[in-house]
């Protein structure tokens, strides 16, 4: 949506001056850079600027709200009132200011650690040419506006995610030991650990093509739910988990082995040994953004379709518009197998989930515990 952009333009183009940003990122780089930014620049003053636009609605000049508004447009971008924001408003100046260094910041982290670990990525992930295009994943920021991206190059995608992947190797190793000696065969996803950064190779979310994978994909998911009960693993809701084909995969290991760390009373340790904690299976909740009675289980979150409630602009392009709250529709969902192009319901295959959670559990029993 562009509206108040030559506001987040103009703020953008005062935040960089003097600074020689752009030397110091190539152009894909510099590009992520640039909408990210401009992006946060919004998001941070919106709802300042649409308080000001209702603050002085009978100021403005033109013969409809949509006059009105561009000429409070207009006026956002002459630097004497965007002094008088910044003056009036001093946290949301210091905000951007914060936002635009963070990412800069974290743009030239993720640009050196691929300098130095491309020729690795190319043995291991076998990617091609040069990265093309950066693209956010549905992740929060963390650590000063880090977060997990997706790099594609002229031939391939990686994942690179901006903290230590050893958890996610040790599951690996975990899943390669396992598959020794269990017939429900698991696949970890390729990693590559660089301490303080990792990569990982793109999964894509692709169709059964028959009936028996599907019945396969859900005895994976049951040994999958059996292996994150046991190792502490939490945090698997509908966005964690990925079905490719008839193979499913834990997207987001940083719980593994969290049983607790600190300070839990007597109840919080009989749910944290409870497997509903995973949050692979369905719980029926609600909260302020998500409807009542909505699941966001890996397993089944989806299936039955979740509407979440979501900040936006009413009334958009005008003198009168004002943030409400509306209920979107959840339509992405890679977390439920699809078959001839359509989703299938996990709750046709609850014996499937339960054979697989019961042979991997017999399997972890008798090698390891």
């Amino acid at each position: 949506m562009d509206i108040f952009k030559k506001y987040v333009e103009t703020q953008f183009l005062l935040n960089i001056k003097g600074k020689n940003y752009k030397a110091r990122l190539k152009p894909v780089f510099y590009k992520y850079f640039v909408d990210t930014c401009k992006e946060a620049i919004f998001d941070i003053s919106a709802k300042t600027l649409v308080y000001l636009i209702n603050e002085c609605r009978q100021e403005l000049i033109g013969n409809s709200a949509y006059d009105r508004y561009d000429y409070f447009n207009d006026i956002l971008v002459k630097s004497q009132y965007q002094a008088y924001i910044m003056d009036r408003f001093p946290v949301l100046k210091s905000k951007i200011e914060r936002a635009i260094i963070d990412r800069f910041s974290f743009s030239v982290d993720v640009q050196e650690h691929l300098n130095n670990d491309i020729e690795e990525l190319r043995k291991k992930f076998r990617v091609l040419g040069e990265c093309v295009k950066l693209t956010e994943m549905n992740s929060d920021r963390h650590q000063h506006g880090k977060t997990v991206l997706c790099l594609e190059f002229e031939q391939g995608k990686i994942i690179y995610k901006p903290r230590s992947l050893e958890s996610d190797i040790i599951w690996n190793n975990l899943i390669d030991y396992l598959n020794k000696k269990s017939k429900v065969h698991l696949r970890g996803i390729h990693t590559l650990n660089c301490q303080t950064h990792g990569w990982q190779e793109f999964i894509n979310a692709t169709q059964c093509e028959n009936t028996d994978e599907i019945k396969q994909v859900y005895k994976r998911i049951g040994a999958l739910l059996n292996m994150a009960y046991l190792c502490g693993v939490t945090d698997i809701h509908m966005e964690n988990l990925i079905i490719d084909r008839d193979m499913p995969y834990i997207t987001d290991l940083e719980t593994l082995f969290d049983y607790g760390k600190s300070g839990v009373t007597a109840i919080d340790q009989w749910i944290l040994n409870y497997v509903l904690v995973t949050q692979m299976l369905p719980v029926l909740s609600g909260s302020k953004m998500v409807k009542k009675g909505c699941d966001m289980a890996a397993i089944t979150g989806g299936a039955g379709g979740i509407k979440i409630k979501k900040e936006v602009i009413k009334n958009p392009y005008t003198d009168q518009m004002q943030f409400v709250y509306e209920e979107i529709q959840y339509k992405k969902v890679k977390n439920i197998a699809r078959y001839k192009g359509q989703y299938v319901d996990p709750r046709d295959y609850t014996e499937e989930i339960k054979e697989g959670f019961s042979f991997q559990y017999s399997v972890v029993t008798f090698n390891i515990l």
